[in-house]
């Protein structure tokens, strides 16, 4: 894991655990996998993390600015995001897209979208931005 990201992993965990931003998803256990990641990095890499925690998580991603925190979430199809999300059945992004890429698209769709082929019944939706309190500032 290179340091950005690892600094990045810890301020959400340390943020999460504060009560400054909270998970949108629990899985079936009832647990709230959350999983970390840069703009930056390929679509590939946040799939397996996601599929790794079972397929339902929080997502948090740092922005190529390094300041700029957006949230989504991955979600089972019983979820309560509308019927209406955008079916992405044989148009699935590449994994060699950035994952920032794929959020700008996941944003611009209101109600979020369907990516079989990437993550089996999984819903992305979009959940805006987070501000999160850096761990040097504490």
């Amino acid at each position: 894991m290179n340091e950005q990201l690892a600094l990045f992993e810890a301020e959400v965990l340390y943020n999460v655990m504060l009560g400054n931003t909270s998970p949108k998803v629990t899985d079936k256990y009832g647990d709230s996998p959350i999983v970390a990641c840069l703009d930056s990095e390929p679509l590939a890499v946040l799939v397996e993390r996601v599929k790794a925690c079972g397929g339902d998580a929080t997502i948090y991603s740092l922005g190529n600015d390094g300041a700029t925190i957006r949230v989504v979430a991955s979600m089972a199809p019983e979820c309560a995001i509308s019927d209406e999300a955008t079916d992405m059945t044989g148009q699935p992004p590449s994994g060699l897209a950035s994952v920032g890429l794929f959020i700008d698209y996941v944003e611009s769709q209101a109600d979020g979208v369907l990516v079989p082929e990437i993550l089996p019944s999984a819903r992305i939706r979009s959940y805006g931005h987070s501000d999160l309190t850096e761990l040097e500032s504490v």
